[in-house]
C-alpha cells in the first residue's frame, strides 16, 4: 500500500479506524438479493436499491495473531471480543447551524445485531448475538439478510470489551464515560480497544424509477488482450503490443502465476439504450470463469472507460488498446480471494457507475452508442471470452433513472451587475499589467482564465443567477454554466479553469469596489474545467462548462435556501476563452443550466468519521494505526 491509495481510500470513504491493532483487515459490504444480481456497494458507496427487496449485509474481519505496537503495559495481544451493526435513518442534510447537528444521539440509529465467537448473549436492548464464522489465521465471517424498506445507512463498529464491563461498557454495549476511569493515559488507551467503518447507504426507491439493461459482448473482436511492459518484478514473454486477437479466454491482470506477461484487457459493448444525461444509478461488467489453475492472489485491477462518443470495434494492430484514449478517472476492482475462483461461476466488477455516467454526459452520446473499458493490473482471474464461449462472453449491466422525472431549468445572466471581471495578482509564470482587485464591470465580453494570451492578466470572472426556481433538496442530475463565444483571437490553450460558488444563500449583485468577487465567501468544493483546445472556438457558437452539479446541490441542500434566491460562481485559471456578456450581448450571456429530479436528495451528506471517534479515548498513543483497506474507487475530486 503506497500513499495514494491511502488519500483514495480516505476520498472514496471506504476506510475504517481502529486503534491498538485490534483488527488489521475488514471487508464490509452489502449486495442485493432479488435485484440486478452482482450489485455490490462497500464502504464510503451508495446502493439504490427498489423497495421490496432484500440486501445481505457481509463483514469478513481478522483479528491479527501477533502483538500489537504497545509500549506502554503488557496488553500486547488484545482480542477482538464482538462486532456491531448499527443501522441508521437517512433523513436529509442537517446544516451546521441547525440544533439537531449537534445532538447526542437520535431514535433513528440503533444496533441492529450482534456478533460474537459464542453467539445467543442478549443486550439490555433485547439484541441477542449471533455467532460468527472462523475461518482460520484470525479470519471471522458473518453475515444478515434484511429488508429494503427505508432510506437508511449501514456502519460497523468493534472491542475487545463484551457487555457490562466495570467503567467501561454499559449493558448494551456502548463506552462509557473515560472519566470513570480517572485521568486517561496510554497504557489505559491500548486496554480500551475499539474499530469504527465508514458506513454504507442504502437508498430506498420506488420500482419504477429505475430501468435496467443488460448487454452481452456480441463479436469475436469485442474483446482483446494486448501484451503491456513488465513492471518491477514481473516478466514479459511476448512482444509488447501485440495483441490476443482469438484467445479463448480473458486473463485479467497477468497470464500467469501473477508475474509473467501482464496485459491489458479491452471489452466493447454495443447497442447500449441508455438516454442521454440519464442518472446511471448502478453499473458492473459480469464475467465467467472459463479456468482456476492459473488464478494469482491478491488479484488488485484498475478498470478505465475510453473517451469516446460511440467506440469503434477492436483491430489487431500493434498497441491498438493503449493506443486508444480513455477518460481520465478509473475505478479500482480488488477480487478477494475466492471471487472467480469457481469455473463457470460468476463474478462481477466494482461499480463503475460514475465511469458510465461520465459516457452518457458526453455531448455526442446517444442512446443505442457502444462503450468500451480496459482492465489491467495484478494478480491473475481467467474469464471467458467471445471466441471460446460466447454465451458465457462479459456482459455489462446499467441501472438508470427513468427520464420522466428528470426536470430542466435554464436562468440567465439578466443584469449589467451579474457578470462582472476582477483582475488577479499573477501567479509565478504570469504577468499583470492592470490594477489588481479592480472591476471590469461594462466590458463587452468575459475572458476566462486570462485577459490577454495565455498568462497576461489573469482575472476572476464572476456570475450570478437570480430567482432560480428550485425547491430545497431536490436531486441534482447534472448542472452547467451555458455560453456563447464572442471572438476567438485571443485564445490560448491549454485552457484550465475551476469553478467555485458562492457560500451563501442567496447572493446579492456584485458591486465595483476593489476587490468585489475575491472578498466572498466561497465553497470549499471546486470544480475543475480543462477546455479542449476545439471547444469555445466558433464565434456565436456555444459550450458548456464541466459539470457543477456538486456545487449546485450543496447550495440547494442548506438549511436557509429558498427556490427563487440566487447562485453565484467565480471562474479563474489559465489560458483564454472569450465570450459574450450580457454587456455586450443581453440575449447571448451565460445561463446556468440545472437538470434535477422531482424527488428529495435522499443521500446529500458525507458521513464525517469525526462523529464516530467520539466514541473513542480521547489519548491515543502515537504509534496507533490507522487502517485502510482496498479502495473500491479513485479520487473523486
Amino acid at each position: 500500500m503506497n500513499a495514494q491509495a491511502i488519500v483514495d481510500g480516505l476520498r472514496s470513504g471506504n476506510s475504517w479506524v481502529v486503534n491498538g491493532d485490534l483488527i488489521d483487515s475488514l471487508i464490509f459490504k452489502i449486495d442485493t438479493l432479488g435485484q440486478n444480481d452482482g450489485l455490490v456497494a462497500s464502504m464510503g458507496s451508495n446502493m439504490l436499491i427498489n423497495k421490496g427487496n432484500s440486501i445481505r449485509v457481509t463483514i469478513l474481519v481478522r483479528d491479527p495473531q501477533g502483538a500489537n505496537f504497545n509500549t506502554y503495559s503488557s496488553f500486547t495481544t488484545p482480542s477482538l471480543d464482538h462486532i456491531d451493526l448499527i443501522k441508521g435513518k437517512v433523513t436529509g442534510f442537517v446544516a451546521p447551524t441547525s440544533p439537531l447537528y449537534s445532538v447526542d444521539s437520535v431514535t433513528t440509529t440503533s444496533v441492529i445485531a450482534r456478533f460474537d465467537a459464542q453467539g445467543g448473549i442478549t443486550d439490555a436492548n433485547g439484541v441477542t448475538s449471533t455467532k460468527w464464522t472462523s475461518k482460520g489465521n484470525g479470519w471471522y465471517e458473518m453475515s444478515i439478510v434484511l429488508p429494503a424498506e427505508e432510506s437508511v445507512y449501514f456502519r460497523l463498529r468493534g472491542s475487545n470489551f463484551g457487555l457490562n464491563v466495570p467503567m467501561q461498557t454499559d449493558g448494551a454495549g456502548n463506552p462509557l464515560a473515560d472519566v470513570l476511569l480517572g485521568a486517561n493515559d496510554a497504557a489505559k488507551a491500548f486496554d480500551d480497544l475499539w474499530f469504527y467503518s465508514n458506513p454504507i447507504f442504502v437508498t430506498a426507491q420506488e420500482a419504477n424509477n429505475d430501468k435496467t439493461i443488460k448487454v452481452k459482448i456480441s463479436s469475436a473482436s469485442d474483446d482483446l488482450e494486448e501484451f503491456l511492459p513488465a513492471l518491477p518484478g514481473q516478466t514479459q514473454s511476448n512482444i509488447v503490443g501485440g495483441v490476443d486477437s482469438g484467445s479463448s479466454d480473458l486473463e485479467l491482470g497477468l497470464i500467469t502465476t501473477g508475474t509473467e506477461d501482464p496485459q491489458l484487457v479491452g471489452l466493447r459493448f454495443v447497442g447500449l439504450n441508455v438516454p442521454k444525461n440519464a442518472e446511471i444509478t448502478a453499473a458492473s461488467i459480469e464475467f465467467e470463469a472459463d479456468a482456476t489453475n492459473k488464478n494469482a492472489s491478491p488479484c488488485n485491477l484498475q478498470i478505465y472507460a475510453e473517451d469516446n462518443d460511440s467506440p469503434l470495434t477492436f483491430g489487431v494492430a500493434a498497441f491498438e488498446l493503449t493506443k486508444r484514449p480513455k477518460l481520465a478517472d478509473s475505478v479500482v476492482w480488488v477480487i478477494n480471494a475466492g471471487d472467480g475462483e469457481v469455473v463457470n461461476g460468476k463474478c462481477s466488477t466494482s461499480d463503475i457507475t460514475r465511469l458510465v455516467q461520465q459516457l452518457v454526459n458526453r455531448a455526442g452520446w446517444k442512446a443505442g452508442n457502444a462503450m468500451a473499458f480496459y482492465i489491467k493490473g495484478t494478480g491473475t482471474r481467467e474469464m471467458e471470452s467471445f471466441d471460446g464461449e460466447s454465451a458465457a462472453a462479459a456482459s455489462i449491466s446499467i441501472s438508470y433513472k427513468v427520464a420522466e422525472i428528470k426536470k430542466t431549468s435554464k436562468i440567465k445572466i439578466s443584469a449589467i451587475s451579474d457578470d462582472v471581471e476582477e483582475w488577479l495578482a499573477p501567479n509565478a509564470n504570469q504577468t499583470q499589467a492592470q490594477t489588481i482587485g479592480a472591476i471590469d464591470y461594462n466590458s463587452s465580453d468575459l475572458e476566462l482564465g486570462c485577459e490577454n494570451g495565455l498568462n497576461k492578466d489573469p482575472q476572476m470572472v464572476g456570475l450570478r443567477f437570480p430567482n432560480i426556481k428550485l425547491p430545497k433538496n431536490k436531486a441534482i442530475a447534472a448542472a452547467y454554466l451555458e455560453f456563447e463565444v464572442d471572438a476567438t483571437s485571443k485564445n490560448a490553450n491549454p485552457t484550465n479553469l475551476s469553478i467555485w460558488s458562492e457560500d451563501n444563500a442567496n447572493p446579492v449583485t456584485f458591486d465595483f469596489d476593489l476587490f468585489s468577487l475575491t472578498k466572498r465567501a466561497k465553497s470549499t468544493d471546486s470544480v475543475v474545467w480543462n477546455i479542449p483546445t476545439n471547444q469555445l472556438n466558433v464565434v456565436d457558437s456555444k459550450g458548456l462548462s464541466a459539470d457543477i452539479k456538486t456545487l449546485v446541490q450543496a447550495n440547494i441542500n442548506r438549511a436557509d435556501w429558498n427556490s427563487g434566491n440566487a447562485m453565484a460562481f467565480f471562474i479563474k485559471g489559465s489560458g483564454v476563452r472569450e465570450v459574450e456578456s450580457f454587456d455586450g450581448e443581453a440575449a447571448a450571456a451565460p445561463s446556468l443550466v440545472i437538470e434535477y429530479y422531482d424527488i428529495a436528495n435522499s443521500f446529500d451528506s458525507v458521513f464525517q468519521i469525526a462523529a464516530a471517534l467520539q466514541e473513542l479515548d480521547f489519548t491515543v498513543p502515537s504509534r496507533t494505526k490507522f487502517k485502510q483497506f482496498y479502495v473500491a474507487a479513485t479520487s473523486l475530486y
